[in-house]
């Protein structure tokens, strides 16, 4: 064992908890470090994310024991927002423009650059 991560899985259900597991194991199998496995699930999850999870996703944004992996949560937070609310997301990410691990991210999305814009 390589030590321990934390992990947000902002989906439902204990079968997405197993492929979540699953999916670590298989990469920790190939050599992947437990970083490397904590950014690929954020990433795969924030790429899924839909209206749903909205809340979750706020939860881990705030959620400052995830560190930087809480990153790939910017864009779907401002996208998901926006669509339930003119403007909602873009609050979130304002707010966040100023953190130190998160900030050059949030400052990009403000400033309109990238897909989800």
């Amino acid at each position: 064992p390589q030590g321990e991560i934390d992990v947000a899985l902002a989906m439902p259900g204990r079968h997405n908890v197993r492929n979540a597991l699953a999916a670590a194991a298989m990469a920790m199998a190939v050599g992947a470090t437990l970083a490397q496995v904590r950014d690929g699930l954020a990433a795969t999850l924030s790429g899924c994310a839909t209206g749903i999870h909205y809340e979750d996703l706020l939860a881990v944004l705030a959620n400052e024991a995830l560190g930087e992996s809480r990153i790939y949560f910017l864009r779907p937070v401002n996208r998901i927002g926006n669509r339930r609310e003119p403007g909602a997301g873009r609050k979130v990410i304002e707010r966040i423009a100023d953190d130190p691990q998160l900030g050059i991210e949030a400052t990009v999305i403000l400033r309109g650059r990238g897909r989800n814009d």
